[in-house]
């Protein structure tokens, strides 16, 4: 498993950034608000999902390692697929995105293509369990 990468950015795209490492060009599936933020040139440690299906193998890189959880909370949630969790992840900060699961907010997760309210409910309502379980708290929307 490829846990991080650690690079030079030798080219980058909406949600794609490709990676020089050891002569090696990695591409890296990211969300879109990191791509903005990482510039050509620069050495950066991306946290990596490396995800198998079978017709695809991608790497997905986050900048650390609570997104990289978050997004596999996600993709474990029946209707959501890495693409649609990457998606769901340039929404906002993982804080954010808590917040609004916190707060139900349907509308927010529906934002995203691809996301209906049915899906969307669901996202609600298995992260608000994830997020209580791992707090030991009820989540309630602030």
């Amino acid at each position: 498993m490829i846990a991080r990468i650690t690079g030079n950015i030798v080219e980058r795209g909406p949600e794609l950034v490709v990676m020089e490492v050891g002569g090696i060009g990695y591409a890296l599936r990211v969300p879109a608000t990191l791509a903005a933020h990482l510039h050509d040139g620069e050495v950066v440690t991306l946290h990596t999902h490396f995800h198998v299906r079978e017709d695809a193998q991608e790497l997905f890189g986050f900048s650390d390692r609570a997104s990289l959880l978050f997004f596999q909370k996600l993709i474990g949630i029946s209707g959501v697929g890495p693409k649609t969790a990457i998606h769901i992840m340039a929404l906002g900060t993982v804080a954010e995105i808590k917040t609004a699961v916190a707060r139900e907010d349907v509308t927010f997760l529906t934002s995203v293509s691809g996301i209906g309210r049915k899906i969307a409910e669901r996202i609600v309502v298995e992260l608000k369990e994830a997020m209580q379980k791992e707090t030991g708290a009820t989540v309630v929307a602030g």
